[in-house]
């Protein structure tokens, strides 16, 4: 199989932004997600960015991803204009960093059914409009879903058959519904953009608790395999719910499961 391409969120590090990406060349990662609302500051100017992308090569890093968190979903009706705004801006942010990419956390993806037709039309204009612009000045947004089975997934995706928005697959997200991460792979490889990589098991009343990766429900022998058979050469980012030095234990650990998996 190909190399595998592991990355790393710079927030993990619970440093400013610099510090976090001399750790994160220590790391065992070939590549960094910038969270461009909580990493950057708000007037960076054009040198501060020459001098981060410079940081970066200097490190021997790509910057894997860009991430752009919401505070609520994204069709929620409050305050729509300004969070489409503020994406459009990310968009901008994005590229100007060299990112071929924009993460962004979506919520629960609305079903394609009569009483969801007005959100499912809205969430096809926002991510269209967004594509639109990203298309433009080549990075491509990605959604991140939550709390969606895989058909309410490909419900939602499907509608952008000629436009570029990808899909980041949470293999540990996929455990609440009980669906396999090879299968998700298998279903969604042209679509795929990014693997977030965590695990998770299932307690008795149905929640779902993050562990270790390579302790949890995944099955990640099948996963790994799966990802080989569609060719799948994309960004696999490690991550953890928590930050600060024991996440970026957790987040070394799975690396090393990783690489074992992968190469035995």
């Amino acid at each position: 199989m190909s190399a595998l391409r592991i990355a790393i969120p710079t927030r993990l590090f619970a440093v400013p932004l610099a510090e976090a990406i001399e750790q994160a060349a220590t790391a065992g990662v070939q590549g960094i997600a910038i969270d461009l609302r909580r990493d950057l500051p708000p007037d960076l100017s054009d040198s501060g960015v020459r001098e981060l992308r410079h940081m970066i090569g200097e490190f021997g890093l790509e910057i894997a991803t860009t991430e752009f968190p919401l505070r609520h979903r994204l069709t929620e009706r409050d305050h729509l204009d300004e969070r489409v705004a503020g994406l459009l801006r990310g968009i901008e942010t994005a590229a100007s960093l060299g990112a071929k990419s924009i993460t962004i956390p979506v919520g629960r993806l609305p079903r394609l059914d009569d009483a969801a037709k007005s959100e499912a039309d809205l969430f096809r204009e926002i991510v269209g409009d967004l594509s639109a612009r990203g298309d433009h000045i080549v990075v491509t947004p990605v959604v991140r879903p939550a709390d969606s089975d895989l058909d309410q997934i490909a419900a939602a995706v499907d509608g952008f058959e000629h436009a570029p928005v990808g899909l980041e697959l949470d293999v540990a997200a996929l455990t609440l519904f009980d669906q396999s991460v090879d299968g998700a792979v298998r279903r969604f490889h042209d679509r795929l953009e990014l693997i977030r990589v965590r695990d998770a098991t299932r307690a008795g009343d149905g929640s779902v608790v993050e562990t270790s990766v390579g302790r949890g429900e995944v099955d990640w022998p099948a996963a790994v395999a799966a990802l080989a058979e569609v060719g799948y050469t994309g960004w696999q980012l490690v991550d953890h719910h928590d930050v600060g030095p024991q996440a970026v234990v957790e987040a070394v650990r799975a690396i090393t499961f990783l690489h074992n998996v992968a190469y035995g």
